[in-house]
């Protein structure tokens, strides 16, 4: 599964553009994802110190790249843990102070540094551009992003939605166990998708790359549908040499 992700991420242009120009998305995305996984794990397998871990260090190295943004993975665990409404899942569980303070700690440093640097004006220039700016659209602006992110998130993934339709319409019965075996987990990353999209609708532009830390999470949703469908019968040599076409598209 980890291989066809990376497969899927690596046909992603915006995905690898924001990489070979190493901008600050993609350490956000990358920091957002390693706190999602850390969330993922405490929701769907276990509370350990790694887990708590990836959790709040990932969102504390989040927000000392780029902000408020990386305080979205614990709104949206939370959110998610209690919409979940499963016996196993409270919110007490997501809760472990140690690395709670610790990322805090990191999260705050840089603001820190430069409050101390250059007084209160980087704060006030940070507020406009991470809150002012982002709530300024009328609501035109916000149905036209909104048009926007969708129609480009699905143009980006869409060779790989297509052949996932594909195999999975010819093998209906993997699309069932796929569902029950991985309801949560595909609920998890969609409803991360939806919230990442739902903060930048207000803003007065928008870019795709704010949407890069949602590309992990759908990559992955993808690759599991692919496995799966490999394991329910697809030959093997068909799925490589759609990988290569992917790539190519």
């Amino acid at each position: 599964i980890a291989v066809l992700a990376a497969a899927v991420l690596a046909s992603n242009a915006n995905f690898l553009h924001a990489s070979l120009r190493a901008r600050p998305d993609i350490y956000l995305c990358l920091f957002v994802t390693v706190s999602l996984y850390g969330f993922a794990r405490l929701l769907f397998r276990d509370s350990n110190a790694y887990s708590y871990a990836c959790a709040y260090l990932g969102s504390g190295l989040a927000v000392a790249t780029k902000g408020i943004p990386g305080l979205l993975t614990i709104a949206f665990a939370s959110l998610f843990c209690l919409l979940r409404r499963s016996y196993d899942c409270k919110l007490t569980r997501l809760v472990h102070l140690p690395t709670i303070l610790a990322g805090l700690a990191i999260a705050l440093s840089w603001f820190v540094l430069m409050y101390v640097l250059h007084g209160i004006t980087a704060i006030e220039s940070f507020y406009s551009d991470q809150v002012e700016d982002k709530l300024a659209a009328s609501a035109i602006d916000i149905f036209h992003n909104a048009f926007k992110y969708l129609t480009s998130m699905a143009a980006i993934f869409s060779p790989w939605f297509m052949i996932v339709v594909v195999l999975l319409l010819r093998f209906d019965h993997v699309a069932t166990g796929t569902w029950k075996k991985f309801r949560s987990e595909c609920l998890f990353a969609i409803g991360w998708f939806m919230t990442v999209m739902v903060v930048y609708l207000g803003g007065m532009t928008n870019r795709n790359r704010y949407m890069l830390p949602a590309y992990p999470l759908l990559a992955c949703v993808v690759a599991v549908m692919l496995e799966l469908c490999l394991r329910g019968g697809i030959p093997g040599r068909l799925l490589y040499r759609i990988l290569p076409a992917c790539l190519c598209l």
